[in-house]
């Protein structure tokens, strides 16, 4: 063995040595270290376990829900006991979750069920929640933003209602921008601004002219 194996060696057992002898001084504090980690796993473990759980539960009380609005749907919103049924569910599903999956959704689904209720000023509280977190990367985005927009305008609040249009109407939009700009112009019109409304239906004409909303655009403005 050359001289530098032997140093090599000598070093590598002065290190077991070292570590030994400070195992034997510390191995209580390295217990109690080692408890600590696995306990912390354990509650990390159990965490993540009784969120899936509840989002399993949440998604359950959603499917009810929808259920029970689907039913009040058919009866064009005249029962009031399955808007009542769905209320609860789509109540219970937020609480379970919040703003996690499938909170969001249910929020929406309370905001169009408070809505079809008659208790406007709480679906608007419940749809400003909804959009606030909305992207317009999911479907029910939009029809969340529109519904807002429209209760907000029929309860006279125009101005309001002009900027959650707005708010998604700017450039790079994932929104349906040929919708949502028929819609501003209404809401601009109801208002009596005149020009702005016609200004909105302009650009659909110009901007989106092989769209469904480009004739109901034209109408308008011919009107």
């Amino acid at each position: 063995m050359t001289a530098q194996a032997h140093k090599q060696q000598d070093e590598f057992l002065e290190a077991a040595f070292d570590f030994g002898h400070w195992l034997e001084k510390h191995w209580k504090a390295l217990l109690r270290y080692i408890g600590i980690v696995l306990a912390v796993g354990v509650l990390v473990a159990a965490f993540f376990g009784w969120q899936r759980s509840q989002a399993a539960k949440a998604r359950k009380d959603l499917a009810v829900g929808a259920s029970a609005f689907e039913k009040a749907a058919v009866a064009q919103f005249t029962d009031f006991e399955a808007l009542a049924d769905a209320l609860a569910a789509f109540e219970a599903a937020e609480a379970r979750v919040g703003n996690s999956s499938p909170g969001p959704l249910a929020t929406y689904y309370r905001g169009a069920t408070l809505y079809r209720l008659g208790r406007k000023d709480e679906a608007i509280e419940a749809l400003e929640s909804f959009v606030a977190g909305a992207t317009g990367d999911e479907s029910l985005d939009w029809a969340g933003t529109a519904l807002l927009a429209t209760l907000l305008a029929d309860g006279g609040n125009s101005a309001r209602a002009v900027e959650v249009l707005e708010a998604v109407a700017g450039e790079g939009s994932s929104y349906p921008m040929d919708q949502v700009l028929v819609q501003l112009g209404r809401i601009h019109q109801d208002a009596g601004d005149e020009t702005a409304a016609r200004a909105s239906w302009q650009r659909v004409v110009d901007e989106f002219a092989q769209s469904a909303y480009a004739r109901e655009a034209q109408e308008l403005l011919a009107d």
